[in-house]
């Protein structure tokens, strides 16, 4: 998989030995009664429906952070595909009994946030850093593959099937995805990262397997070296993914803006040609769609998922990921009540979604630091300089040990050059 250093071109993959970039590093980051009822009844119906799988997500990602620390990420993900199982079947087998409908998609939501909340934590504790935010980006393709396959298979059942198949199915075709995710991750290694706190000497292996190179390689050797140094330092204080991709959220803020305006003075009229502005604010939706998918769609998973410390890394991914199904929960709730409620056809709901994207842009220019091929080990050094926008260059380890010995003093230089023999 060398060809990979001739697709993403950074100071890392130049550097970094071809047989790291191998077909292994992919696999492993790859495998995851209505009729009486009035229209605002229907409305609530519809966003409760929607909104509980959110619910039980926000609770899955919180949950995940102590889950993937107590018995690892592979297992994780192992447990949060039985839960989907468990959940499609409560759907697929409701049978109108509303009640069940909601435990299902309320058993589902917490797979789904585990998931959500695991899936990127291993991709980027398995990937090497030259193409960790390519790998933990491709999280965000599947999702997006997922929701445009499920968009053509509920809409092949409403034209081609009736009774109770045309829902039973859609809905018991949310397993397939289970499925996948579960025999893969019984084949697939555990986080070399996690298992550094756990077994050492497994983790050793386990990262010169995915590397593709003998345990006694040098960069292999540094790698261990690195993650081992970290763990050092977090217990001792106890005792791509780029920031432009997420600047590029500025233009969806002008596409929602622009929509916003064609709904309040050229809106469409049912049974009438559409007008060159409509044509052009549908051109706008694609655009939000299409640059929200290169920036904070895939970026923020790389981001959330590299940027703790190992110690902390599940806690943290699981605060960041439990906050995003909390404000998915929230829109799915207030969005029907926005277009109700916000002006002429609910035109202001576009400017409020577009302003925000603004307030990400700022955020993302005074407080986001770039990442793209940093080692997961250098984050924290990283983060301690002032100036965000600041060229990054990290501070090789070894510099590193021979300045905290000269601090602690003779008797910690000799710890630290045993530690360091036995790594």
């Amino acid at each position: 998989m060398g060809f990979l250093q001739h697709i993403v071109k950074n100071d890392s993959t130049k550097s970094d030995p071809p047989e790291i970039y191998n077909g292994r590093v992919f696999l492993v980051c790859l495998v995851y009664g209505l009729k009486n009822k009035s229209p605002t009844e229907l409305a609530n119906l519809s966003s409760n429906i929607v909104s509980v799988i959110q619910a039980g997500a926000f609770a899955g990602a919180l949950f995940a952070s102590w889950l993937a620390n107590k018995i690892g990420r592979r297992w994780s993900l192992i447990y949060a595909s039985f839960l989907l199982f468990a959940g499609v079947a409560c759907q697929a087998g409701a049978s109108g009994h509303i009640e069940v409908l909601y435990v299902g998609r309320l058993l589902a939501g917490l797979a789904v946030g585990i998931a959500s909340t695991v899936n990127p934590l291993y991709v980027s504790e398995n990937a090497p850093r030259g193409i960790r935010g390519l790998l933990t980006g491709l999280y965000q393709l599947t999702l997006v593959s997922g929701l445009t396959l499920a968009f053509w298979i509920n809409y092949g059942s409403n034209l081609h099937l009736h009774g109770h198949i045309q829902y039973v199915l859609p809905l018991a075709l949310q397993a397939v995805p289970g499925v996948t995710l579960c025999v893969g991750m019984f084949f697939a290694n555990e986080s070399p990262r996690w298992l550094a706190q756990k077994n050492p000497t497994k983790a050793l292996q386990v990262l010169a397997t995915l590397r593709g190179l003998p345990p006694t390689h040098q960069y292999v050797v540094d790698e261990m070296t690195g993650i081992e140094f970290q763990l050092e330092e977090e217990r001792a204080l106890t005792s791509g993914n780029s920031a432009w991709s997420m600047l590029k959220e500025a233009f969806t803020g002008l596409a929602l803006f622009y929509v916003g305006f064609y709904i309040r003075f050229d809106p469409p009229v049912k049974g009438q040609p559409i007008s060159a502005a409509g044509y052009v604010a549908l051109v706008m939706i694609y655009i939000f769609a299409s640059v929200y998918q290169f920036g904070w769609g895939p970026v923020v998973w790389t981001y959330s998922s590299e940027i703790p410390p190992t110690r902390l890394r599940a806690l943290m991914m699981g605060m960041a990921v439990a906050s995003q199904w909390l404000f998915n929960f929230v829109v799915a709730k207030a969005t029907p009540s926005m277009f109700a409620t916000l002006g002429k056809n609910g035109f202001g709901t576009y400017f409020v979604y577009g302003s925000f994207c603004f307030v990400m842009v700022i955020y993302a220019w005074f407080l986001v630091p770039e990442t793209k091929g940093i080692s997961l080990e250098h984050m924290d050094e990283l983060f301690s300089q002032n100036n965000v926008r600041k060229e990054f260059v990290p501070t090789p380890r070894a510099m590193v040990w021979e300045s905290d010995a000269d601090v602690k003093g003779v008797e910690d230089t000799k710890l630290a050059s045993e530690h360091v023999e036995r790594i």
